[in-house]
């Protein structure tokens, strides 16, 4: 069922077919200006809220790998590499804003493009986990484990 579940997610993110719901948009809190830590908490809440339909799909594919792995540690290290990789480009982004913003702007033109990769390496990985094949491509994560329980 997780196998399958990432592929139907897979599809969504490459815009095969859109389930309804998931693509929706709502944008309330864009009229005004954020400042102050108030305005940081709205405007991640926002920000977060806007995302979900992107970040949903993929999560939940994390969490149904992550939960169908042999041990808590090695679903744990799965959701600490995607946490780590959801975050640094935000990071990333945070410091080199405010000197950079125009310049970022011409990066947006790529951002269907690393959608669509996303939904194939989602397909990619339900097939890979439908076919119990996932350890043998991802033997680096399964290596990790091996060395730090001896």
């Amino acid at each position: 069922m997780g196998a399958a579940f990432m592929v139907i997610m897979g599809m969504q993110v490459l815009g095969v077919f859109k389930l309804p719901g998931l693509g929706r948009e709502y944008r309330p809190l864009l009229q005004g200006r954020f400042a102050g830590l108030g305005g940081a908490f709205l405007m991640g809440l926002a920000f977060t809220a806007g995302w979900t339909p992107c970040t949903g799909p993929i999560l939940a594919t994390i969490l149904m790998y992550a939960g169908s792995t042999a041990t808590v540690a090695q679903g744990a290290f799965l959701l600490f590499v995607y946490a780590m990789g959801f975050c640094m480009p935000f990071l990333l982004v945070a410091i080199i804003i405010n000197r950079y913003v125009n310049q970022i702007r011409s990066f947006y033109k790529w951002l269907p493009l690393v959608q669509q990769a996303a939904g194939a390496i989602l397909i990619v990985a339900g097939i890979l986990m439908y076919f119990d094949l996932m350890q043998k491509v991802l033997g680096i994560v399964s290596g990790f484990f091996t060395l730090t329980e001896v």
